[in-house]
């Protein structure tokens, strides 16, 4: 959401394309479409305007996922050239004054059907930002904002999900997007614990050691000093 959240601040448009919906190159530019009415025609892809469109923010969305062909199209738009001809429109697409592009992606073994990132693409994109896990009060807000769960609720999930992560014995690290969904199951009526079990636990694989987690569970809203090592102290955020 970091591109949106820059879209939003400066107020300049924005726009997201989900590579993983991609399979040919030719795709990216746009798609043969028919019609009962003027039969075949070639419908242009809103990549191709937002490119043209000046200011605007384009997300590229896990590039990773798609064929490294697709991407490859992409090239000159991506450098200091920020123009390419594209056969398939037949013209010069230039990429108007003051686009950004953001690539978000996740990478690791346990990304199924991802591709590794070609190294001439990681140079178009001179700048990385590594996103980490947000300070627990930070979590425990975005849970709030999200699904409108009860702050004492948000808080407990923040806390398990922070010291699940500084667990050693735990191979395993639930995710916002977990979170999330756990939080709304309390909304809807669910009891916490249960809800943990069925966002969380119940996913993971027989090799994660599901005893600590349900120690975890069963201590919600306190550290387990026994398996924390080192750990930093959270940023005391303010609840303004």
């Amino acid at each position: 959401s970091l591109g949106w959240e820059f879209a939003a601040s400066f107020k300049r448009p924005c726009f997201e394309v989900h590579w993983g919906m991609y399979q040919e190159p030719s795709e990216v530019w746009g798609k043969d479409r028919l019609s009962m009415e003027t039969g075949t025609y070639y419908e242009q892809a809103r990549y191709v305007d937002a490119l043209q469109l000046p200011n605007c923010v384009i997300i590229l969305d896990e590039p990773n996922r798609c064929h490294p062909e697709v991407l490859n199209t992409n090239f000159a738009l991506w450098d200091w050239r920020r123009a390419a001809w594209v056969p398939d429109l037949r013209k010069m697409i230039r990429v108007a004054p003051g686009v950004v592009f953001f690539a978000c992606l996740n990478e690791g073994a346990e990304y199924v059907g991802t591709n590794p990132m070609d190294k001439a693409i990681r140079e178009r994109f001179g700048r990385t930002i590594r996103l980490s896990w947000p300070p627990m009060k930070v979590e425990a807000r975005i849970l709030v904002k999200r699904t409108g769960v009860d702050k004492e609720i948000a808080l407990k999930l923040a806390k398990f999900a922070r010291d699940i992560r500084r667990n050693p014995k735990v191979d395993c690290s639930p995710s916002i997007r977990q979170l999330l969904v756990a939080a709304q199951d309390v909304v809807e009526g669910l009891p916490l614990p249960e809800a943990v079990m069925y966002a969380i636990i119940n996913e993971l694989d027989e090799s994660v050691d599901r005893t600590a987690l349900l120690q975890h569970l069963q201590i919600i809203g306190s550290i387990d000093e026994a398996f924390v090592e080192g750990r930093e102290e959270d940023i005391d955020d303010d609840d303004s």
